[in-house]
C-alpha cells in the first residue's frame, strides 16, 4: 500500500513526531511510504530543524512541498494574493475547494471570533494563513497527479494546510485520514486516534454506531482509564482543562451565590462559540436547522423568564471559562463581551458564575439538582457523576443525546427540566456515560507507548529547575555567558532532547493491525464491532466493576477534606456513596 504522510506542523514537535512514528511504523510493515514535509514553504508551521532530525532518526523517505511547486505555480499564489481582500476572500475558490474559507480556520479559533469582521492586525493573520493553505493546496494537486496514493494520512486534517490537502485527496478519490493524540488527557501523549476525514465525522461515526453497541457490558480496564482521565480533570493541571481545580474542601454553592436552602438548583453551562463557528464556516459541520432556541443568548433568556416566577428554583448560569484570557491563551472572546452587556439587572434567583469567580464546575456539581447544557463537555462529566442533565438539541453535541434529557420542542424542554427535577440523581446515567466513554476514548485508540513511561517533552517547555547548589551556580554563570554561545548551547541541548524522544519511541514496538484493517477494509474507524458484540463482560460483572470506579471517583473528590467539614455531605457525596464498593 502506497501512503503519503504530510508533515505541515513541524514546528509542533508533538504533532510531528507522531507522523513520523506512523511512517516508520508503516515503513516497518512493509507499506510504501512517502513522508512530505513543509520545509520552509508555511509561515510560522515549518522547522527544518525538527524535520531533519525526524527524517535521520525514523529512516523516511520523502521530499517537501518546496520540491514541487514550479515558477508558474509561485506566480500563480502571488496572483490571487494581489487580488485578495477583506470583502472577497471567502469567494476564493480553486477547482471546487473554497480555499478562502479554509485558510481562515485557525484566525477564527485563535481570535475567538463569531463573525468576519476583522480589524488590520487580524487581517494581516488572514493573509499568512491564506498564503500557507494556497502553497500548501497548490502541492497537493502535483503530488497526488504525481505520486497516486492509496492513502493520505496528517495530523489534524480541521487545520487549513491539512484540510487543503484533505479537500484535494478527496476530489480525486483518494481516502485520508486524520490522526491526533488521544482524548484521555490522563493518557494523551501515549495514544493516537487515527479515523477517516476529520474530527467532527469521526464523532458522528462513533454516534451513529452508540445504538449498537449501547446495551453492551465493558470489561473493568477499559472503565479504569475512563476514570483516570476524570481524575485527571479535577486536578485541572492539563492546558486542555479550562474549570478551575476542585477545592479540598467543601464549597458552599449556597452561601457563595446566596441560595436558599428550600431552592432546586439548575445550573446552565454555556459554550464558547469560535469553535463550533469555525468548523460551520470551513464546510465540516453542517449548521443545525429548527433548533428550540436560535442561539445560546435566546436560551438564557428562555430561562429566565421560566425561572424568574418560581421563587422555589435557582438558576446559574455558568459562563464557559474558554471564552476569557486563561491558562492557555489570553484573548477574550467576540462572545464575552456580547454577555457582559446582556446579563444585567437579573432577579434574585438567577446569578452568574464567571470564570473570574474562580469555582470549580466540580464543585457547583455538589448540590446542582439538575445541570442544563448547550453543547459543552460538562454535559457528558455530569452526566459520569449521575447528576441529570438536559439539553435542547443533540446535533449540538458531541455525545449522545440519550445519555442526557433531550428535548423534542420548547415545551417538551421545560417538562423535561421538572421531569429532572423529580427524578434527580440516577446511577444509570454512570453506568451508560462509562460505556459511552470507553468506546469514545478506548476503542479508538493505539498505543505509541507504555502509559508508565514519561511523556515525550516538547522541545520549547522547559526543564525542570532543579534546587541544587551546583544547578544554580552553573545559571548564574549560563547568564554571562556572550549571546551567541547561549545560543548554540541551547541548539545542542535541544538536538539531544529531540534525538532522545525519537530513539526512546524507536524502542517500542507500535501495533497499526488495527489501522491497516481499517484502510483495508475502507472503514472509517478502528473500532472492531465483532470483539464488542461478543463481550463475555455480564451486566452483574459490570456494575460491580462501575461501583470501583465511584469508589475512586468519591476517593478524589472527598478524602482529602479537613476533619472541619468532614462531617458536612453535599448531595452528590451522599449518592456516590450509597453506590461505591
Amino acid at each position: 500500500m502506497k501512503i503519503i504522510i504530510f508533515s505541515s506542523y513541524t514546528s509542533t514537535w508533538t504533532f510531528a513526531l507522531a507522523e513520523a512514528i506512523m511512517a516508520n511504523a508503516f515503513q516497518k510493515k512493509g507499506h510504501q511510504i512517502l513522508y512530505i514535509t513543509s520545509g520552509d514553504q508555511l509561515i510560522g508551521k515549518s522547522d527544518l530543524f525538527n524535520e531533519n532530525i525526524l527524517r535521520r532518526e525514523f529512516g523516511l523517505n520523502g521530499y517537501t512541498i518546496g520540491d514541487v511547486l514550479t515558477d508558474q505555480d509561485r506566480k500563480e499564489i502571488s496572483l490571487l494574493m494581489n487580488n485578495v481582500n477583506k470583502n472577497n476572500v471567502e469567494d476564493l475558490v480553486i477547482d471546487g475547494v473554497n480555499i478562502g474559507k479554509i485558510a481562515l480556520y485557525e484566525l477564527l479559533l485563535h481570535r475567538k471570533k463569531m463573525t468576519l469582521d476583522f480589524t488590520d492586525d487580524e487581517w494581516v493573520e488572514c493573509l499568512v494563513d491564506l498564503k500557507n493553505t494556497l502553497t500548501s493546496f497548490f502541492a497537493c494537486r502535483s503530488i497526488m497527479t504525481r505520486e497516486k496514493p492509496n492513502i493520505v494520512m496528517m495530523y489534524n486534517t480541521l487545520y487549513s494546510v491539512n484540510h487543503a490537502w484533505e479537500r484535494c485527496a478527496n476530489s480525486k478519490r483518494i481516502p485520508v485520514y486524520f490522526i491526533h493524540h488521544g482524548v484521555n488527557v490522563s493518557d494523551m501523549d501515549n495514544t493516537l486516534i487515527v479515523a477517516r476525514d476529520d474530527g467532527i465525522s469521526y464523532i458522528n461515526e462513533l454516534k451513529n454506531i452508540w445504538p449498537i453497541l449501547k446495551d453492551i457490558p465493558v470489561p473493568q480496564m477499559m472503565l479504569r482509564y475512563v476514570t483516570d482521565h476524570f481524575l485527571e480533570l479535577l486536578k485541572a493541571k492539563h492546558y486542555l482543562v479550562y474549570s478551575a481545580p476542585k477545592r479540598k474542601d467543601l464549597f458552599k454553592i449556597r452561601d457563595f451565590f446566596a441560595i436558599r436552602p428550600d431552592q432546586k438548583i439548575l445550573t446552565a453551562t454555556m459554550s464558547s462559540y469560535d469553535e463550533m463557528f469555525a468548523a460551520e464556516y470551513v464546510g465540516v459541520r453542517p449548521i443545525p436547522l429548527d433548533l428550540i432556541f436560535a442561539s445560546q443568548t435566546d436560551w438564557i433568556i428562555a430561562l429566565i423568564a421560566y425561572v424568574k416566577s418560581r421563587p422555589d428554583l435557582f438558576l446559574l448560569i455558568r459562563v464557559h471559562p474558554r471564552e476569557f484570557p486563561n491558562k492557555r491563551d489570553s484573548v477574550k472572546s467576540e462572545h464575552a463581551t456580547m454577555l457582559e452587556n446582556h446579563f444585567k439587572d437579573l432577579p434574585n434567583n438567577i446569578k452568574i458564575n464567571w470564570p473570574k469567580d474562580n469555582v470549580s464546575l466540580y464543585d457547583i456539581s455538589e448540590e446542582t439538582d439538575v445541570f442544563l447544557n448547550a453543547w459543552s463537555a460538562a454535559g457528558i462529566e455530569m452526566s459520569l457523576l449521575g447528576v441529570p442533565v438536559v439539553i435542547y438539541s443533540e446535533d449540538l453535541i458531541s455525545y449522545p443525546g440519550d445519555l442526557n434529557y433531550l428535548a423534542k420542542n420548547y415545551d417538551d424542554y421545560f417538562n423535561k427540566i421538572e421531569l429532572a427535577i423529580k427524578k434527580g440523581w440516577d446511577y444509570q446515567n454512570i453506568k451508560m456515560t462509562y460505556r459511552w466513554l470507553t468506546l469514545y476514548y478506548y476503542r479508538t485508540i493505539i498505543r505509541l507507548r507504555n502509559k508508565t513511561i514519561k511523556d515525550i517533552e516538547s522541545p520549547d517547555q522547559l526543564e525542570a529547575t532543579k534546587s541544587t547548589l551546583i544547578a544554580k551556580i552553573v545559571r548564574n554563570i549560563y547568564h554571562i555567558v556572550p549571546k551567541k554561545i547561549r545560543l548554540t548551547i541551547n541548539k545542542m541541548r535541544r538536538k539531544r532532547r529531540l534525538m532522545r524522544d525519537c530513539r526512546r519511541q524507536l524502542e517500542e514496538d507500535v501495533d497499526i493491525s488495527r489501522v491497516e484493517k481499517m484502510f483495508y477494509n475502507s472503514a472509517s474507524t478502528m473500532v472492531n464491532m465483532e470483539e464488542i458484540l461478543k463481550s463475555q463482560v455480564t451486566i452483574d460483572e459490570e456494575d460491580r466493576y462501575i461501583r470501583i470506579e465511584i469508589k475512586r471517583i468519591y476517593d478524589a473528590l472527598y478524602t482529602r477534606r479537613s476533619n472541619t467539614t468532614k462531617t458536612e455531605v453535599s448531595n452528590l457525596q451522599r449518592n456516590l456513596k450509597q453506590h461505591c464498593l
